[in-house]
């Protein structure tokens, strides 16, 4: 579910592992389509405070509903990722950023992915995944400029990150002068 929320939602970790089953769920147990969050990074230093709101997808339900159906006794102001080290106690802390990372870390370990995985790793998802689907659309791109709270497109280029792959394949796909 953590993994499934993050790269759907594109939020600072900061901000995923405070989420409460509330922020998605109403109090008749049917999903918000969505909800509204004040980023926790952005909130002390933006002269006007603004809500970021989230659209909630089918595929972010369908990853909490199975984790509902499978855990006993959730309530709506749970945590939607709450601290481990509180199993048999009635608290409800969030989990930390750095069990979060160390979650990341294993799971990359275990699928045998070459790359590093950290906290960060789900928001940049979100946001290749959002170009590559656009076909690099630069209103796309804009757009997470936007949502991000980016001042230059350049920097949220830097952010999504560029392949060695794709650099490649830019040189390869290039094949000026050439007669096929």
């Amino acid at each position: 579910m953590l993994f499934i929320v993050g790269i759907n939602f594109g939020l600072r970790v900061s901000d995923l592992r405070t989420l409460r089953f509330s922020h998605l769920i109403n109090d008749d147990q049917v999903f918000r389509d969505t909800f509204a969050i004040l980023e926790k990074k952005t909130k002390n230093t933006r002269r006007v405070q603004k809500n970021r709101y989230i659209t909630i997808n089918t595929a972010v339900i369908e990853a909490v509903t199975l984790y509902l159906e499978n855990t006993p006794n959730v309530k709506l102001s749970d945590y939607l990722f709450r601290s481990e080290s509180n199993n048999g106690s009635n608290k409800n802390n969030p989990i930390h950023r750095a069990s979060i990372d160390t979650i990341l870390k294993s799971i990359a370990k275990d699928l045998g992915l070459g790359n590093r995985m950290a906290t960060h790793s789900l928001r940049k998802t979100f946001a290749y995944h959002q170009m590559v689907m656009s076909n690099n659309d630069p209103r796309k791109l804009l757009l997470l400029q936007k949502m991000f709270g980016h001042s230059t497109a350049a920097q949220t280029l830097d952010y999504i990150g560029i392949t060695e792959e794709e650099i490649e394949e830019a040189y390869r796909n290039l094949n000026l002068g050439s007669l096929t």
